[in-house]
């Protein structure tokens, strides 16, 4: 028979699972800081954004009725995001801009 604590995530490994996912996050937050590829980062969005709340509820069911919880706030997000991704295909963008002299008499 196994030990309570052998299935269990031990403290170090979450704490560096934790500092991992932070370090994803920055690279990610990164990312938009970048000229190009946001409708790319908009549809990661759309994906991820799912999973995380439904990460944060198996975590503790409990927290989706405090105030400001993780599955209003990644809604708002996730609708932001579609938003986001059906307007980037038509924003302009200065690449595509077509200029043209003033002739001078």
């Amino acid at each position: 028979m196994a030990k309570p604590n052998e299935d269990a995530l031990s403290w170090n490994n979450a704490n560096k699972i934790v500092i991992w996912i932070g370090i994803a996050e920055i690279l990610f937050g990164l990312c938009w800081l970048l000229p190009r590829g946001k409708r790319l980062l908009f549809g990661a969005q759309i994906i991820v954004f799912p999973f995380l709340t439904i990460g944060a509820l198996l975590a503790d069911i409990t927290i989706a009725t405090a105030p400001f919880n993780p599955v209003t706030f990644n809604l708002a997000l996730w609708v932001l995001s579609i938003i986001g991704f059906i307007i980037s295909k038509d924003m302009p963008s200065a690449r595509r801009c077509i200029r043209k002299r003033e002739e001078t008499t």
